[in-house]
């Protein structure tokens, strides 16, 4: 290959290549594992209250290793894991807290018309 002036380049020209050694080298499992139970729970979230819960402790140990080790990969699959989780469980607070409710207004109001 020729300058624009048709000489030769240098010999002594550097070309450089990307260092591929700092690189996550291993997926992190209780990443894959966050994110699959993440899916779980967002796929039958209204029949399981485990996967959510599970999402979200090991996501948060996900990350934390993530964060610790550079060379581990999966950050992006916790948090994943980690927000389907707290989703899914925030459905199932507000599930619990409407129904709850009801149920307390009705017992309320059961009690009340029986005391003629």
């Amino acid at each position: 290959m020729n300058t624009p002036d048709n000489t030769p380049p240098p010999a002594n020209v550097v070309y450089h290549q990307h260092d591929y050694n700092n690189q996550p080298t291993k997926t992190s499992g209780l990443a894959v594992t966050s994110m699959i139970m993440g899916i779980l729970s967002v796929i039958g979230g209204a029949f399981f209250i485990l996967p959510p819960i599970l999402a979200v402790i090991f996501g948060h140990v996900a990350v934390g290793s993530c964060n610790k080790n550079r060379m581990l990969a999966g950050k992006g699959m916790a948090i994943a894991g980690l927000v389907m989780g707290w989703l899914c469980l925030a459905g199932w607070i507000v599930f619990f807290l409407f129904f709850g409710g009801l149920a307390a207004l009705g017992i309320a109001a059961g009690a009340a018309s029986s005391v003629h």
